[in-house]
């Protein structure tokens, strides 16, 4: 018997998301990678939508949506795909709250396993010396208080610690990078330098250090924002290789 049933958890929507809801018809986190994944490698999947918060308060609601998910066999452990802070919902649903029920295994892309600098050394003391900017981000619905859930400090220091691993799961990661900050989208151009130099190797918010996570899967030539297939990034890679990849992991023996 084969485990196809695949769980895809977003990440932060900020942003670019809110304007690629504006501006792109029908436009979903994982921009056609759904499509791809059920008609191309026939897997069953559910995208979840957990909206804002922490991954503690995420986690609740990934398990409640898997639950409630008519597609998946009784009994059966699925595959949870998470990117950015999705992986840690997943995590955290599975360590803490026995989604290891659930689930077999967790693949994770660009996820933030060590936390941010960004967050701890140029978000954080920002909002705080500005704290009108703050109220402004607020009021425009961006959850600045994700700094502090995916800071260095919190992840290591408060998360990690709280989350070990299960047993019965396997966790895989892999992480993306550029060579080049022109290749990389506008935004990431800036992060991507701050992170260069405080944790090496990045794909514009999360390093490659900070990805690993389990088995390493190795990076592929993708930031952050194109691992998603997002569509307002000009002359992106497409990151089918990658997706094409990860779907044949998740095609296995149940456990």
């Amino acid at each position: 018997k084969l485990c196809m049933a695949v769980v895809l958890v977003h990440g932060l929507i900020g942003p670019g998301g809110q304007l690629a809801k504006r501006v792109v018809p029908g436009w979903t986190y994982f921009h056609q990678v759904e499509k791809r994944l059920r008609e191309k490698h026939k897997l069953r999947t559910l995208s979840v939508v957990l909206g804002r918060g922490s991954p503690e308060e995420r986690a609740p609601r990934l398990l409640d949506q898997i639950h409630a998910w008519p597609e998946r066999q009784p009994g059966e452990r699925v595959s949870l795909i998470g990117h950015s802070q999705g992986g840690l919902d997943a995590r955290w649903a599975i360590s803490q709250l026995n989604g290891a029920d659930l689930a077999h295994q967790l693949i994770t892309l660009g996820t933030p396993h060590h936390g941010s600098s960004l967050c701890d050394s140029f978000v954080s003391p920002t909002l705080h010396r500005l704290p009108r900017l703050a109220d402004a981000l607020k009021r425009a619905n961006i959850q600045t208080d994700a700094a502090r859930w995916l800071s260095r400090s919190y992840v290591e220091g408060e998360f990690n610690p709280r989350c070990p691993d299960a047993l019965n799961v396997t966790y895989r990661s892999l992480a993306g990078v550029r060579h080049s900050r022109l290749e990389y989208w506008a935004p990431f151009m800036a992060t991507n330098a701050v992170l260069s130099r405080a944790e090496g190797e990045n794909d514009g918010l999360v390093s490659v250090q900070s990805a690993k996570w389990g088995d390493f899967l190795g990076t592929y030539e993708l930031d952050h924002i194109e691992m998603i297939n997002f569509p307002l990034k000009p002359h992106r890679s497409p990151p089918w290789a990658m997706w094409d990849d990860v779907a044949r992991l998740c095609v296995s023996p149940c456990p």
